[in-house]
């Protein structure tokens, strides 16, 4: 099987005849791997979500562009230019949504959480699959299916 072409070797590169099945093995274990980190995001992402206004999902899909990062840190952002006095009281995210992101995203949301986890790739398409799949069902009316597919654009890179 033919994986990439190079033109600076001047010759194919392929995966040797006799690698397949440690290949198969090893990408069986990863995707398993891959799913259950999918899958941990999805709930936390939905845990998350009892403590979100309706708004910051909704900002999530539309101003962020579902940047689950960059959404994540506009939280933080705001709560720290209100201690710097920068933004007025009424910007500060409220504790409880604070709270509920950094649990869910970790070192996203520093410097409140920055001695926690950086979530990872597989991680935060789960994250961004739960936010897009509730965002879909409440405000397009379409109900959320069982079954899902994980695209490039789901995540953040």
């Amino acid at each position: 099987m033919m994986i990439a072409s190079s033109g600076t070797l001047g010759f194919p590169v392929t995966r040797p005849a006799d690698a397949d099945d440690a290949f198969e093995i090893a990408r069986h274990r990863l995707a398993n791997e891959a799913r259950l980190r999918f899958e941990s995001g999805y709930r936390a992402g939905l845990e998350a979500s009892q403590k979100l206004p309706q708004w910051s999902i909704e900002s999530l899909a539309t101003t962020n562009r579902w940047d689950v990062e960059k959404w994540a840190q506009s939280f933080a952002n705001s709560s720290v230019m209100v201690d710097l006095g920068r933004l007025p009281e009424e910007f500060r995210p409220e504790h409880e949504v604070i709270e509920a992101l950094g649990t869910a995203l970790g070192t996203f949301l520093s410097p409140y959480f920055e001695d926690t986890f950086t979530p990872d790739t597989a991680y935060l398409r789960g994250f961004s699959q739960s936010m897009r799949d509730l965002w879909t069902s409440v405000f397009e009316g379409i109900p959320a299916e069982g079954n899902i597919s994980m695209t490039k654009s789901d995540s953040n890179e």
